[in-house]
Order: C-alpha cells, then sequence, then structure tokens
C-alpha cells in the first residue's frame, strides 16, 4: 500500500512539475515572439524612413517599403503640427528674414495591438513606445544645427488610404507631392523648433538633447528647441509633401 501511496504522490509532483513548465514556459515563448514582432516592426519602420528620406531629399519621386502587420493596423493621422522662426536679431534684416512657418507633420503609425507597441514614423524621425514607456527614439529627422548655419526639413505625410489590419503584410507606397524651400538666407541669429500636437514629446525631447546635436531646449511640452547660428548664420527651411498609400 505504501508502495502505491509512494508512486501517486511521486506521479502527482511530476504531473505538477510539467504543468508549470509548460505553462510558464509557453507564457515565455509567446513573450519572445512578441518581442521579436516588435523589433521587426521597428527594423521595418526605420527601413521604410530611410526609403520617405530618399523622396525627401529629391532623391526619388516614390519610395515603397513593407511591414508585417501581425494582428496590428498602419494608419496615418494627421494632427501634429511643427512651427518654425526665423530671427535675424536687431538692426535692419531683410525683408522677410523674421519670419514663421507653420506646418502640419501627420503621423505614420503602427499600432501592435497585441502588444500595446506602436512603431511610428513622424517628420523623419522613427520613435518606438511600449506600454507604461517613454517613446524611444529609433531615428532621428533631418534637423541639422551647426555654429554658422542650420537646415531644417520638414516632412508632411497626407493619406486618402485606410487603416488595414489584421496579419499579412502591408505595402507602403510614399510618393511625392511637393517640395518647396521656404527659407533661405545668411544673415539670421536664431532659428526656433516648436513641436506641437504630438504623442511623443519625450522623444523630441530626447532627439533635441542628444549629444550628437546642438540644440538648445527651452520647453519639454511642447517641445522647443533653438539653434544659435551667429549673427550672419545661414538658414534653410524646406519641407516636403509625401502622400501616403497602403497595398495588402
Amino acid at each position: 500500500m505504501s508502495d502505491v501511496l509512494a508512486f501517486v504522490f511521486v506521479f502527482s509532483i511530476i504531473i505538477t512539475s510539467v504543468g508549470i513548465v509548460s505553462a510558464f514556459g509557453f507564457r515565455a515563448l509567446q513573450d519572445i515572439q512578441g518581442d521579436e514582432q516588435a523589433n521587426n516592426a521597428v527594423r521595418g519602420m526605420e527601413s521604410l524612413g530611410h526609403n520617405l528620406g530618399n523622396v525627401q531629399r529629391g532623391h526619388a519621386p516614390g519610395r515603397t517599403g513593407e511591414l508585417k502587420l501581425s494582428n496590428g493596423k498602419i494608419y496615418v493621422r494627421e494632427n501634429s503640427e511643427i512651427s518654425v522662426t526665423v530671427d535675424c536679431g536687431g538692426g535692419a534684416p531683410p525683408p522677410g528674414c523674421d519670419s514663421t512657418f507653420d506646418f502640419d507633420m501627420g503621423t505614420l503609425y503602427y499600432d501592435m495591438e497585441s502588444r500595446d507597441t506602436n512603431v511610428t514614423y513622424e517628420n523623419g524621425a522613427v520613435f518606438r513606445e511600449d506600454r507604461g514607456g517613454s517613446p524611444l527614439v529609433v531615428d532621428g529627422p533631418r534637423f541639422i544645427c551647426g555654429d554658422d548655419y542650420a537646415v531644417v526639413s520638414v516632412v508632411t505625410l497626407v493619406s486618402d488610404a485606410g487603416a488595414p489590419g489584421g496579419g499579412g503584410t502591408v505595402q507602403v507606397i510614399g510618393r511625392e507631392q511637393e517640395t518647396k524651400l521656404h527659407f533661405a538666407n545668411d544673415s539670421v541669429d536664431t532659428v526656433r523648433i516648436t513641436v506641437q500636437d504630438s504623442r511623443f514629446d519625450e522623444g523630441w525631447v530626447d532627439y533635441f538633447q542628444s549629444d550628437d546635436n546642438e540644440w538648445t531646449v527651452s520647453s519639454t511640452s511642447p517641445p522647443i528647441a533653438t539653434c544659435d547660428v551667429g549673427s550672419d548664420g545661414k538658414v534653410f527651411v524646406r519641407r516636403t509633401i509625401i502622400d501616403i498609400d497602403f497595398i495588402t
């Protein structure tokens, strides 16, 4: 009888152990799979950002990229804005030198609903945001601040397309709609950027405050950054409008 009880006891321990290992092992496997999906989404959006950068720089009239949706959805939301203010200081600046330019940005969102993770492209920058965390800058925009020059290159995304979702792969197509040089002058003191109505204020601040940037942040909400180019600095402000379409 004691041998039977011992067998039952040992067998119960084995079954329980197998169940615990299976449950936690499956959960760990799901976490690993989810992390890999998120990393793939980041790499895909970063690659797409580089392709759109080619359109922005005039290297091509259009570019495409692919993203695996992994039960997520992708869409463009046109509510974020950027303001660029150029200050030519005292004296008698050239006509039109003291100017402010307001641009819509538009944001390309890829929401991984099962992971509470989103990866986005906004004005040349790629951000990753996980549940409960701050946005991480994956790739920065084309904002250049030097000792005697600055270049502010704005990207506006527009789209009439729907929001593809579910599984499978979506092809993202970006076509240049317009590129315009809004400002070019070599008698500038400062240029100031204000990012408005963006979900990624912390990400923008981190970008402006990174070690390889010369921008000075004066506000974090909304993010405001200034570049001092001296009394005779060269400043260029340009904007490219890119139309986004999706093919599933």
